[in-house]
């Protein structure tokens, strides 16, 4: 992971991880009719879990960067 600025504008501005939270919703959404069986289930969890310790470990390493503890304080999710 690289910081390459923080970003503020546009969804940023209400999330810190919209990218993470539109590609889970979207795999939520597209996946919805075959959740019948219950490995596409699992897997659906498994990614979503994924995306998570991403996050967590994206925030780890933005935390080092001064302006990203100010935005962070301002954007709560």
């Amino acid at each position: 992971l690289t910081n390459r600025g923080i970003v503020t504008a546009g969804p940023y501005r209400y999330m810190r991880h919209p990218a993470y939270i539109g590609k889970n919703l979207g795999w939520w959404l597209e996946t919805l009719p075959y959740l019948n069986h219950p490995l596409n289930f699992i897997a659906l969890v498994g990614y979503n879990i994924i995306y998570y310790l991403r996050a967590v470990t994206e925030e780890r390493h933005l935390a080092r960067d001064p302006s990203y503890r100010k935005y962070k304080k301002t954007t709560r999710f």
